[in-house]
């Protein structure tokens, strides 16, 4: 089954600001009146190193959705580092939403990707699941934490190098897009995919 997880609430911060690139960038003069494309580039270098890692950097809420409860005791979470978990929710034969109580399972941060196990004793709910692939959704917490250097430098600086990249070929003649990543930043990002945890 394909996972499928929606964001309910987007990082109040970026993992990288423009104070960051000043340096990295050797900005001139004409720095200020580029300022809005530099942030754009951010945002776009950002979304590209989660999307190849797998991982969220700076904290966000996400919803995670099972169609049916798993096999054994405990469930992964996409998109890690997991945080917390505001949540587990279902929706019985009748659509009437049920909780789990939180004294029921457990929140394995400690080990990647993060899980919801179940606690000692405890089995998964026995309600009859409506026919949906959205049956059952998780709320959770993932990220590095609140502030940009809470993120790894080594993903802070990958994504400096994209907007560096990206920045010095914003006009490309070629066929291959601007969101090719350079060898130097894919060396930094590769320790960090998530494929390497296997989810």
């Amino acid at each position: 089954m394909p996972i499928i997880a929606t964001l309910v609430t987007a990082p109040k911060r970026k993992p990288v600001e423009l104070t960051d690139l000043e340096m990295h960038l050797r900005l001139d003069i004409d720095y200020p009146t580029e300022q809005p494309l530099l942030e754009m580039y951010i945002t776009a270098a950002t979304k590209r190193v989660e999307q190849i890692t797998g991982r969220r950097l700076i904290n966000q809420t996400w919803r995670y959705y099972m169609a049916e409860w798993p096999a054994g005791d405990y469930f992964k979470l996409p998109n890690p580092p997991l945080v917390s978990v505001t949540s587990v929710k279902y929706r019985d034969s009748d659509f009437a939403e049920q909780t789990m109580s939180s004294g029921e399972y457990r929140v394995l941060t400690n080990i990647e990707p993060g899980r919801v196990a179940l606690d000692y004793g405890e089995v998964w709910p026995s309600d009859t699941l409506i026919d949906n692939t959205e049956a059952i959704y998780t709320e959770y917490i993932c990220g590095y934490g609140a502030g940009r250097t809470d993120v790894p430098e080594n993903l802070r600086l990958a994504i400096m190098q994209l907007v560096g990249h990206q920045y010095e070929n914003r006009e490309t003649t070629s066929s291959q897009a601007i969101v090719e990543v350079p060898d130097t930043a894919y060396a930094l990002i590769e320790p960090y995919r998530v494929a390497r945890f296997g989810l």
